[in-house]
């Protein structure tokens, strides 16, 4: 049994010590245990752990049971995310978001300060500095000016910086759309949150779009685009994704999550989903399918074994791994800002 599997037995645990508990499996799991399903540095051990933890936060009798298990989910989710073929990344990005989230109520059920959960990591701009030094090159590279020596291209962008080139042109494609929509709903209303959208999304977009420029791909991102949402009206529309009505600005960072994720692969949803109120969140793969080494016909057993790096990216970005789990970390909790503003906690609306 690893650490972080003994944890949602353990109820008396803080939620801070849960936390770091369960951390010591990026580096130690594949000590602790001979095998796969519990080494989160493979795919299948990632996959499984995160399964058998999303079971858990809606099946243990109490709630610091299921609070634990609920953020265990949240972290091998993405996990998952960052060591499986690129068909598993969308799943296990919007499983990890839903488990957060379900992670948030049932802190608040036990009084457990906002401040004691899992943060997200989303600092591309960390990731861009990590992409340059991987390809090889030197500080005065930007996305206009490269310099001779670089290593990346579009054959081994997936190996090196961490994101296939097509993951890429998905991630700048979709948050420079954010940042034009943004913008001319700013300039149309002088209302701060429409600013302070552009100058996130602008900064994501232009560093998605050096990372590109690393791997000698085009930046293809087109500037201007056509908006339904922008043309209902600045304050609230009925959203084309989800077809709910929601702030503009959550609909339009939802709808970009939802283009990056599908621009990873075609992604069916593997996961049931529990009525909880307004909102609603799933529970993740079923049991039977937790068990199991695949997900909707995905091989997850196919990896080539255990890498051994630790990929969590608060500690550092030094391995592809750890770039592709920082990424679906931002994209997680740019989700999960958005069900905190009502917005559905729905796998089936991001993954069908």
């Amino acid at each position: 049994m690893t650490a972080a599997l003994a944890l949602v037995l353990v109820p008396a645990l803080s939620a801070s010590a849960a936390w770091a508990a369960s951390s010591d499996t990026d580096t130690s799991s594949a000590a602790a245990s001979d095998s796969s399903k519990t080494d989160p540095t493979t795919c299948i051990g990632a996959y499984s752990l995160a399964s058998s933890f999303s079971s858990q936060m809606v099946s243990m009798p109490s709630h610091m049971q299921r609070y634990l298990a609920a953020t265990a989910a949240q972290r091998f989710w993405t996990m998952a995310a960052s060591e499986c073929p690129a068909e598993v990344f969308a799943q296990a990005t919007v499983y990890s978001s839903i488990a957060a989230y379900r992670a948030q109520i049932l802190a608040s059920a036990l009084g457990i300060p906002s401040d004691e959960l899992p943060d997200y990591y989303d600092d591309s701009t960390a990731v861009l500095a990590a992409v340059r030094g991987a390809c090889g090159y030197d500080t005065s590279f930007t996305r206009d000016v490269r310099s001779a020596n670089g290593t990346c291209t579009t054959d081994n962008a997936r190996d090196t910086i961490g994101l296939a080139t097509d993951e890429l042109s998905a991630l700048a494609t979709a948050t420079d759309r954010v940042a034009y929509y943004s913008t001319t709903a700013s300039l149309r209303t002088g209302k701060p949150e429409y600013a302070a959208l552009y100058n996130s999304a602008s900064l994501d977009s232009t560093n998605y779009a050096s990372m590109m420029t690393a791997a000698n791909v085009t930046d293809d991102r087109r500037g201007i685009y056509s908006s339904s949402i922008v043309a209902q009206g600045p304050d609230t529309v009925t959203d084309p994704v989800s077809g709910i009505s929601m702030a503009t600005t959550r609909a339009l960072v939802y709808d970009a999550c939802a283009e990056t994720l599908s621009g990873f692969s075609s992604q069916v949803s593997a996961g049931s989903s529990t009525d909880d109120g307004a909102n609603s969140d799933a529970t993740g793969p079923s049991s039977s399918e937790s068990s199991s080494d695949t997900t909707q016909g995905i091989d997850v057993s196919s990896d080539e074994g255990s890498h051994g790096a630790n990929t969590d990216p608060f500690v550092n970005l030094d391995n592809p791994y750890a770039r592709r789990r920082a990424v679906s970390e931002s994209i997680a909790k740019h989700l999960l800002d958005c069900y905190n503003d009502g917005v559905p906690a729905r796998e089936s609306l991001l993954l069908n």
